[in-house]
């Protein structure tokens, strides 16, 4: 191998593609195509079984090769229960992919909340891609917390919002409705939500300008319950963008019903992001 090659190879983005039904093959192998077309990447596809059917890899691995012939494609076969083969799978991966058809087997083995386990278990960002991958020219929407929980996610949404050359829109869901600005200091948020909503975005958005100032990045305070506020704020974007921690997933319900909601009703590719691995 030359010396750029090597390079190169070295600089690519280690992805793991997850697919079943045919529903799902070609979404999976689309968004994939379309990601590979940004930046460099090799592509590691496991099928799962639907319905009999085994061979979904090899049909993701012939479409990926259709529409970009040089990524380079391995093809593995999973043994023994699956969330242990997909994080055996997954084990020496920078991305997680999964297809998301409710259609087919392997949503209905996978928990609602499988997205968020392993991204938290695996220590890397899970992407779900529905059978409509949504609007490609709408903004990258990432959810708020402001509690540091998400600081991994926003640096994550950035960087996914310049590759593809779409706006930022951070978000913040309080149950309450929300007051002026200057009030919010002072109505008395539900016990995880920051004291100040408008202030945490801002300080969020300030963040992510100064880090990439050639990015378009606004803000919205929605109301309602968390899951489907989300679900209807990316209704017109191209990803959306959520934190997790570990006690996430058993012990908060807002982050269990947000995740829940996006993943039974998404309105297009979700990134699930963990706090990354610190040295």
């Amino acid at each position: 191998m030359s010396g750029s090659s090597a390079e190169r190879a070295a600089a690519a983005e280690r992805v793991l593609l997850v697919v079943g039904g045919t529903e799902e093959v070609a979404a999976v192998a689309g968004w994939a195509a379309k990601r590979a077309a940004r930046h460099p990447m090799a592509v590691t596809l496991v099928g799962m079984p639907d319905g009999g059917r085994t061979d979904g890899a090899e049909r993701a691995s012939d479409l990926l090769h259709q529409q970009m012939p040089s990524i380079p494609v391995a093809v593995r076969l999973p043994h023994g229960p699956v969330r242990a083969a997909l994080t055996t799978a997954a084990a020496d991966q920078d991305l997680v992919v999964l297809g998301a058809s409710r259609t087919v087997p392997l949503t209905r083995v996978l928990p609602s909340l499988l997205a968020i386990r392993l991204a938290e278990s695996l220590r890397r960002p899970v992407v779900l891609v529905p059978r409509s991958a949504g609007d490609d020219d709408g903004p990258v929407l990432v959810g708020v917390a402001g509690d540091g929980s998400d600081d991994d996610a926003l640096r994550f949404a950035g960087a996914e919002a310049v590759a593809a050359a779409r706006p930022l829109r951070l978000v913040h869901v309080g149950r309450r409705a929300v007051p002026p600005r200057g009030a919010l200091a002072r109505t008395g948020d539900e016990e995880d939500a920051p004291s100040d909503p408008a202030r945490s975005l801002d300080a969020a958005a300030g963040a992510i300008r100064r880090s990439r100032p050639a990015l378009g990045v606004s803000t919205a305070l929605l109301r309602g319950e968390p899951g489907a506020a989300v679900v209807r704020a990316g209704a017109d974007a191209s990803l959306v963008v959520v934190g997790s921690r570990r006690s996430s997933v058993e012990d908060r319900v807002p982050v269990r019903s947000v995740g829940r909601a996006l993943v039974e009703h998404p309105p297009c590719p979700i990134a699930v992001v963990p706090p990354a691995r610190r040295a």
